[in-house]
């Protein structure tokens, strides 16, 4: 937990008080959304890459380079839609640190940026916890394809990343989180 202070303290106002820092849990990979999306994507990802072989088959038997370009396109978009998205969350997960002081929800993805929501700005909170207490805490309402998308990987291609930002994926003791947010916005309010 020290070394997670350390990264928040350059972001921190003078009267701020680091309270909870956390990471997500990256041994969860599925979510929710992805009884539906796991089967939508196998279907579409074998689309693809089924164009993708069409494609670079075609442009080898005829020597044709933007042809086999834009096959490999396809094939590489297909392998994403079924594997990929899972690696990128969970390297998205590693870089991720969560912090909540006095006054703010923090979030920073390492190599990207700081995204910090004041407390008494949130609106309305909500959470999904597992029985094992680790779940995701979420900050206000956000569009539905961005809650819908949000950590599973699909988020970076429906273009929501910073939507998804603002929640608290996969953490542990998230129950806890919660009641010291919900004490923090009552005491804000």
């Amino acid at each position: 937990m020290a070394d997670d202070i350390g990264v928040f303290e350059p972001f921190l106002d003078e009267d701020e008080l680091i309270l909870w820092t956390g990471k997500p849990d990256t041994s969860i990979f599925l979510t929710p959304a992805d009884v539906l999306l796991i089967p939508v994507s196998i279907l579409i990802g074998i689309s693809f890459l089924n164009t993708g072989l069409s494609y670079l088959f075609g442009a080898i038997s005829i020597g044709h380079v933007l042809l086999a370009l834009w096959g490999t396109l396809f094939i590489i978009m297909g392998g994403y839609l079924m594997l990929g998205r899972f690696f990128y969350k969970t390297w998205r997960k590693r870089r991720t640190l969560y912090g909540l002081t006095n006054r703010r929800i923090l979030v920073y993805a390492r190599g990207r940026r700081m995204v910090a929501e004041e407390i008494m700005q949130i609106p309305a909170l909500g959470r999904a916890v597992r029985r094992n207490g680790t779940g995701t805490i979420t900050f206000g309402p956000s569009p539905f394809t961005a809650s819908w998308c949000g950590n599973t990987g699909m988020n970076c291609l429906a273009g929501f990343d910073h939507w998804d930002l603002l929640a608290l994926h996969d953490i542990k003791d998230a129950n806890h989180v919660y009641e010291i947010i919900e004490t923090l916005r009552g005491h804000w309010q």
